[in-house]
C-alpha cells in the first residue's frame, strides 16, 4: 500500500467514506483529514504538508471554486481534483481553466484511483524540476571549485603569440581528440555556432580590453555535426609591462542544462497556447506543429487507439518535407512485438529502424517507403485502456534519441489528450448552447404569432364597449356591466402582453408600475374576474383575510394577474362542489396569500417543474382536458419574484388538492381590519 497525505473537502461524510474506500482499493492509505469551509481549509493547509487535494464541487458552506482559489492565493503547489456528483460539462470545463488539475463524477469513481496517479505523478515531476533548478544554481556558486568533479575544460591563450592550449577536457568538450586541437584561434573561432560566433568574438574583444568580464554562454557544432551548449569564463593577467599578456579560463559543456530549460520554457508555451483553444482540430494542430517544430522532426502526430478494431487513427500530422500520414492504420503495419508495448503503456524509441530487432523485419515494408528512419511513440493509457499516442519520426539518417526528449513527448502527450476532451466538451457545451438559443428564438416567434393571434379578436369587442358606453340611454346596471367587461377585456389585453414578454419577464427585464397599494383590494378584485368560474362549478369559496398588515409595494395589475391565475387554476382543476379559500397572514416582516384547493393535486415528482413555462404536469391528455399553454405559473412566478417575494407550491399528491402560497415584502402603512368571507355559490 502507498501512503497519501489527503486533504479532503467534502461535507458528506458518506461521500468520503467512498472515495476513501476507492484509494484503498487502489493501493493508496489515505492519511487524510476533512473539512467543509474555508477555515478549516486554510488551518489545515498551514498544519501539514499534503499530497494531493480532493474536493467536492457543491457544499452547503464551501464549493470547489472556492477551495481551487484559497489553494491558488496561499502558494501551495498541490494537485487538486474536483468530485462531484452534480458538475455539467460546462461547469467542468470552466472548472478545469480556473485550476482543476482534474474532474471524477461520484458515479464514475473508478476514474479517481488512475487520476490520483497521474497527479501525484505530475506533482513529483514538478518537484523534480524545482530540485533540478536549484542544484543547477548552486552548481553556478561553485563552478570555480568544481574543475575536476565538474569535468571543466581549462584553456589559455597567449595574447602575445595568439596561441592556445586547450586541456584534454577540453579538447573532448568540443568533440575533438587528444592532441587534435591545432592551437590555432581559427580553428576555435570555426567551432562556434554562426550565429553566436560575433556575440562571442566581442565578448573575448570587452575582456581584453578591460571593458568587462568574460562570462558567456554559446553553442558550438562538434566535428560530427552535433550541436552542444557550452559556458565559458576567463580571465585577463597582465604582464610586466603593463599590457594584456594572456587569457585564462575554464568551459563547460552545459548541453544538458539548457535542453532542461528548454523544454520547462517549451512546456509553459506549450500549456499556455493549449489553454484556451476550444476546437479539438486547433489543439491537435498547435500541438503537432509545436512540438515538430521544437525537436525538429520530419513527422510529429496524434493519434486515437481503438482497441476493439486493432486500428489506429491518425488526426493531424506535422510534417517537414515528407508524404503525410494521415489515416487509418491496422496493428499489423507494424510488427506485434513493438505494439505489444504500446499497449501495454511502454513508450517505444528506436534510434534506428533498419537495426533495431523489433522494427528491422518491416522496415523495407513499413518504415523505409514512409522515410521513417527514428521515432518515438509515446502511449497515453486511461482507466487501464491505451486511447491516444503521440509519435514523433525522424529520417532518412538514423538519430539517437535523448531520454529528456522522451519525457517531454511523455508530458506533451498527457497534456494533448488533456486539452482534446476539454475542447471537445467545450465544443459540445458550445453546441448545446446554439440549439438553446434557437429553441429560445423559435419560443419568441411562436410567442409573436400567438398573442397578435390572441389579440386580433379582442379589438372589436373592446370597442364595442366603448359604443355602448356612448349611449346615454345605457340602464345603470348594464353600464357596470360593460365597465367590467372593458376592464377585463383590458386585463386580457395585458395579459397577452406579457405572454410575448416572457422572455424579458423570466430575465427580471419587465418594468413594474409600482405604487403603494392594499392587496387585499387586488385579491378581491381577482375574485370578481373569477366569480363566473366559482359560480358555474357550485364551489365554495372561504376568504379569510387576517392579514394586519398589507400595504405592499407593487404592481396591481401584475398582482391581480397572479391572483387571478391563481384562482383560475384552482376552479380549473377543483371538481363541481369542491371548495376554494384564500387566507392572508403575516410571517417575518412579508404577508402570505395562500390559494387552497380540494381539487386534483399535484404529483410529487411534478412539483420542481411546475413554474417552468409551457409545463402543463399531466402531458398531451391533460393538455386536451385543461386546454392551456402552461404559461400562467411561469409568469406568476416571475412577477412575484420581481417583487422581491416568493411563490411556492405543495401538494400531497394526486387528489389531495393543493397550496399555492405568495409572499410579497410588507411596508408600513395603517391596515383595516381582518375580514372574512364565506361564499357558498349555486348553479342557477
Amino acid at each position: 500500500m502507498r501512503n497519501l497525505n489527503l486533504l479532503l473537502v467534502e461535507d458528506s461524510e458518506d461521500d468520503a467514506d467512498l472515495m476513501l474506500l476507492e484509494l484503498r482499493r487502489g493501493g493508496y492509505r489515505a492519511d487524510y483529514v476533512r473539512v467543509d469551509n474555508a477555515e478549516d481549509m486554510l488551518a489545515a493547509l498551514q498544519q501539514r504538508k499534503w499530497d494531493l487535494v480532493i474536493s467536492d464541487y457543491v457544499m452547503p458552506q464551501f464549493s470547489g471554486p472556492a477551495a481551487m482559489k484559497l489553494l491558488q492565493d496561499s502558494a501551495y503547489d498541490i494537485p487538486i481534483i474536483i468530485v462531484s456528483g452534480h458538475i455539467g460539462e460546462d461547469i467542468a470545463v470552466s472548472a478545469m481553466k480556473s485550476g482543476a488539475n482534474d474532474y471524477v463524477m461520484k458515479d464514475r469513481l473508478a476514474r479517481l484511483v488512475p487520476s490520483v496517479e497521474r497527479e501525484l505523478r505530475e506533482a513529483e515531476v514538478r518537484r523534480g524540476r524545482k530540485a533540478a533548478d536549484e542544484a543547477l544554481r548552486e552548481s553556478e556558486m561553485r563552478l570555480k571549485l568544481a574543475l575536476e568533479a565538474g569535468r571543466l575544460g581549462t584553456w589559455q591563450r597567449n595574447l602575445k603569440t595568439g596561441a592556445m592550449t586547450w586541456s584534454q577536457i577540453t579538447q573532448e568538450i568540443y568533440g575533438l581528440k587528444p592532441g587534435e586541437f591545432s592551437g590555432a584561434f581559427k580553428e576555435f573561432e570555426s567551432l562556434v555556432h554562426l550565429e553566436d560566433r560575433e556575440r562571442v568574438l566581442d565578448a573575448i574583444t570587452r575582456a581584453i580590453t578591460g571593458r568587462g568580464p568574460y562570462q558567456v554562454e554559446f553553442r558550438i557544432i562538434r566535428p560530427n555535426g552535433a550541436l552542444a551548449w557550452l559556458e565559458s569564463r576567463g580571465q585577463i593577467f597582465i604582464g610586466a609591462d603593463g599590457q594584456p599578456e594572456r587569457f585564462t579560463g575554464v568551459t563547460v559543456d552545459v548541453t544538458a542544462r539548457k535542453r532542461i530549460e528548454f523544454n520547462q520554457e517549451f512546456l509553459v508555451e506549450f500549456s499556455d497556447r493549449m489553454r484556451p483553444l476550444g476546437n479539438p482540430s486547433e489543439v491537435l494542430r498547435v500541438a503537432v506543429n509545436s512540438v515538430g517544430e521544437f525537436l525538429r522532426v520530419s513527422r510529429c502526430l496524434c493519434a486515437e487507439v481503438m482497441t476493439e478494431s486493432s486500428e489506429i487513427i491518425v488526426f493531424r500530422n506535422y510534417r517537414d518535407g515528407v508524404d503525410e500520414l494521415d489515416g487509418i492504420y491496422s496493428f499489423s503495419d507494424i510488427k506485434l512485438p513493438l505494439m505489444n508495448s504500446v499497449l501495454a503503456g511502454e513508450a517505444v524509441v528506436v534510434d534506428d529502424t533498419m537495426t533495431d530487432p523489433s522494427t528491422a523485419p518491416a522496415y523495407e515494408a513499413f518504415f523505409a517507403p514512409r522515410q521513417i528512419r527514428a521515432f518515438i511513440i509515446v502511449p497515453y493509457i486511461e482507466e487501464g485502456i491505451l486511447v491516444w499516442t503521440m509519435a514523433v519520426t525522424a529520417g532518412p539518417e538514423r538519430r539517437a534519441w535523448a531520454q529528456d526528449e522522451v519525457e517531454l513527448l511523455r508530458l506533451v502527450t498527457e497534456r494533448t489528450w488533456m486539452a482534446q476532451k476539454n475542447a471537445r466538451l467545450y465544443e459540445a457545451a458550445q453546441l448545446a448552447r446554439d440549439e438553446a438559443e434557437a429553441a429560445s428564438r423559435a419560443k419568441d416567434q411562436f410567442l409573436a404569432v400567438l398573442s397578435h393571434e390572441l389579440r386580433t379578436p379582442l379589438t372589436p369587442v373592446l370597442m364595442s364597449t366603448y359604443t355602448l358606453q356612448a349611449d346615454p340611454n345605457l340602464p345603470a346596471k348594464m353600464r357596470s356591466a360593460v365597465e367590467m367587461i372593458q376592464r377585463n377585456i383590458q386585463l386580457e389585453a395585458r395579459l397577452i402582453d406579457d405572454l410575448l414578454d416572457l422572455s424579458r419577464i423570466t430575465h427580471n427585464k419587465v418594468e413594474l408600475q409600482l405604487a403603494d397599494i392594499d392587496v387585499h383590494d387586488v385579491v378581491r378584485n381577482a375574485v370578481d374576474v373569477c366569480r363566473s368560474d366559482i359560480d358555474g362549478k357550485q364551489q365554495q369559496l372561504v376568504l379569510e383575510l387576517d392579514a394586519r398588515h398589507h400595504s405592499v409595494r407593487g404592481d396591481a395589475a401584475r398582482l391581480q394577474q397572479v391572483f387571478w391565475n391563481l384562482l383560475k387554476n384552482a376552479a380549473k382543476f377543483t371538481p363541481p362542489g369542491g371548495r376554494l379559500s384564500l387566507q392572508s397572514y403575516n410571517y417575518k416582516g412579508t404577508v402570505r396569500i395562500d390559494v387552497t384547493d380540494s381539487g386534483m393535486g399535484i404529483d410529487k415528482h411534478l412539483l420542481p417543474k411546475i413554474f417552468a413555462p409551457f409545463e402543463q404536469g399531466g402531458g398531451a391528455s391533460f393538455s386536451a382536458k385543461f386546454g392551456g399553454l402552461g404559461l400562467g405559473l411561469a409568469i406568476s412566478k416571475a412577477t412575484i419574484d420581481a417583487h422581491g417575494g416568493r411563490l411556492t407550491a405543495q401538494s400531497e399528491g394526486k387528489n389531495a388538492g393543493a397550496v399555492f402560497t405568495v409572499e410579497l415584502p410588507t411596508i408600513p402603512r395603517a391596515n383595516g381590519q381582518p375580514v372574512t368571507i364565506h361564499e357558498k355559490q349555486h348553479a342557477a
